[in-house]
């Protein structure tokens, strides 16, 4: 189990990089982490701190900000430390700051600016939320997998709303817990909560696009919670890409086909 969750970890590694993103004309922009930007407009002055500068693989450049409420005189950069955050973490891209707005300061993020920032990462980038929050990843992984052994047990003991909870905090400590997903749905399904299972399977698909398990339960969900159309093709799609369950997903796809023509 520590192991395919360490390798989770290594194949979740970011898409972006971080770096100085070039301008409409080609040359290199001054934008980066940590610049004060600031713009005046009818309704006060705008604000943003830049908290990373990121270049994606189809050549856009996005700026991950902290945004403040507007202000009605222009800030200094020491007065925005009490000032009203509107926004922990907004994306933007580095080119809306080419017109209109000038570079009051440069102030590198602190952890607490960093905080809604970290919280994206976490459910988007693992690798990189575990580097900028400073964490150990082998101990969050230890966590993580103490309470998904403990939920598990919860299950065998016929407590599923522990259970439940403890699934929960698995996923608290690392989101890409499919397993974890998975079970945490199949045991809101006990309780017959198929909407809340239904999240967690489409998480878990999100996370972990080929797994089985999450796929039929995602049909099983939306037959359960009447949406016989869409649940036949879930159904059908498994058929297709698991030709090895094909018998287990073509019995599924005519049930939710019969109940379709039911209703």
């Amino acid at each position: 189990m520590l192991n395919r969750i360490a390798s989770v970890i290594r194949a979740a590694g970011s898409h972006l990089t971080e770096s100085r993103s070039p301008s409409r004309d080609g040359q290199e922009s001054s934008r980066r982490a940590g610049d004060v930007l600031v713009r005046n407009t009818e309704g006060g002055w705008q604000a943003v701190k830049l908290l990373a500068v990121d270049k994606c693989p189809e050549g856009n450049q996005l700026a991950h900000c902290l945004c403040y409420a507007p202000l009605d005189n222009k800030p200094s950069a020491e007065g925005l430390q009490y000032a009203e955050v509107e926004s922990r973490h907004t994306i933007m891209d580095v080119e809306t700051f080419d017109t209109g707005w000038e570079k009051l300061a440069h102030v590198a993020p602190n952890q607490n600016e960093l905080v809604g920032f970290a919280e994206y990462l976490k459910q988007t980038d693992f690798p990189r939320y575990i580097t900028i929050t400073g964490q150990n990843a082998r101990e969050i992984v230890h966590q993580a997998n103490d309470h998904y052994k403990r939920a598990r047990q919860l299950v065998d003991e016929a407590k599923p709303f522990e259970a439940i909870a403890e699934f929960g905090k698995a996923i608290e400590l690392f989101p890409l817990f499919y397993e974890a997903l998975d079970h945490r749905g199949h045991t809101q399904m006990t309780l017959g909560n198929h909407r809340a299972a239904l999240d967690d399977f489409v998480l878990s698909l999100w996370v972990h696009p080929n797994g089985m398990v999450a796929l039929l339960a995602k049909g099983d969900c939306l037959m359960a919670l009447g949406d016989h159309a869409a649940a036949e093709a879930i159904f059908q799609e498994g058929r297709v890409r698991f030709p090895e369950h094909r018998p287990t997903f073509t019995e599924r796809r005519d049930q939710a086909h019969a109940r379709s023509k039911q209703a």
